[in-house]
């Protein structure tokens, strides 16, 4: 059947198989977290954008363009 020395030989490539892919697991978790954080990040800007998007827009509704303007109303002011 098998000898020792393949026996051996093949519970070294299993190991080190075993560890490949330990490896590949770990780095393919890292990543998820990665982007789970980038994308829960993205999501709070795109929030805080529309935020600021409705503000620009209630302005804009509420006022004409020279009424807006000569107000004094900032769009920095906005942002606060």
């Amino acid at each position: 059947m098998f000898t020792c020395g393949q026996v051996e030989r093949y519970r070294k490539q299993l190991t080190a198989a075993e560890e490949k892919l330990e490896e590949i697991s770990l780095r393919s978790s890292r990543r998820i977290a990665k982007l789970t954080a980038n994308w829960e990040t993205a999501d709070a800007e795109v929030l805080r954008l529309d935020g600021l998007l409705e503000k620009v827009r209630q302005q804009l509704t509420g006022h004409r363009w020279g009424d807006l303007f000569s107000s004094g109303v900032g769009f920095v002011s906005l942002v606060s």
